[in-house]
């Protein structure tokens, strides 16, 4: 039987790409070789420190949609794992529910099966990612009566992707959090894609030495000054760009928590904001 650790880094990593999150984290820790031909990957990213919906009387039954998920490195991205901790109102029927949504679905789907507890704890779910596609996380609270509640906390998203030698997508995504430079609509981040490309442009041409200042810029920030580490770096931003990561997700609902047995909408009573990069 050939050995499957000897099979080029692309056709493991194809089938690597029909495996789950856990089978595929497996299987990239089986050998140095496995995991040098993956370069299996994570980072996390939060999405919302504290949210609660009340659920309406009429409608708290249907699911409503939270958010679209945003496909960083798309291309790259092998599973999806949404971490956080949650609760319903305490007391009475367990209705709360979390779901994804695939791409025009007309069903969201329970992929942990569970309801929201009385008591905070912790939810974690995984899905295989298809890069064509897109995928939404949805809710439910509850109806029939005044008392539903579902409370969200510590809402993150981790991204298990195939990385480039040396993990330089996950360690200068690391570099950009840290520094609160993930958001692509600033002066620094334009700054900094064009730095990266000048250095590579220098880096490529033998007569010309890489620039002392701009290369001590980017080592005091923690990315390493190599082509590859900077091409990783320019992916990443091109990513960052498409993606449209949101420094605050608003308009989720009303913030009164009023319960109207007219309401057509949940309501919200506690929101801190979504901030990506913080």
């Amino acid at each position: 039987m050939p050995n499957i650790s000897a099979l080029s880094p692309e056709l493991q990593r194809r089938i690597v790409s029909h495996l789950s999150r856990k089978d595929a984290v497996s299987y990239s820790q089986a050998s140095t070789n496995q995991n040098k031909a993956l370069n299996l990957s994570a980072i996390t990213q939060p999405i919302v420190s504290s949210i609660r919906w009340y659920g309406g009387y009429h409608n708290g039954d249907t699911p409503r949609k939270f958010l679209e998920i945003p496909l960083l490195l798309r291309s790259r991205i092998h599973s999806i794992v949404l971490r956080c901790e949650w609760k319903d109102q305490g007391w009475g029927d367990q209705k709360g529910q979390l779901f994804i949504k695939k791409g025009n679905d007309e069903n969201v789907i329970d992929l942990s099966g569970l309801l929201a507890p009385h008591l905070l704890d912790d939810f974690e779910v995984s899905f295989h990612v298809d890069a064509s596609s897109s995928y939404q996380i949805w809710y439910k609270v509850g109806g029939g009566g005044h008392h539903h509640e579902l409370l969200i906390r510590n809402l993150e998203i981790q991204y298990i992707f195939f990385d480039e030698p040396g993990l330089y997508l996950s360690k200068n995504f690391e570099a950009l959090a840290k520094h609160n430079a993930l958001q692509t609509n600033t002066f620094w981040f334009r700054f900094l894609l064009s730095c990266c490309q000048s250095m590579i442009n220098q880096a490529q041409n033998l007569k010309c030495s890489i620039d002392p200042f701009l290369s001590d810029f980017l080592i005091s920030a923690g990315i390493a000054v190599n082509v590859s580490s900077l091409e990783s770096l320019i992916e990443l931003c091109f990513s960052l760009e498409n993606e449209k990561l949101p420094e605050e997700m608003t308009g989720l609902g009303d913030a009164s928590g009023d319960f109207d047995d007219d309401e057509d909408t949940d309501s919200i009573s506690t929101y801190d904001g979504i901030l990506w990069g913080y």
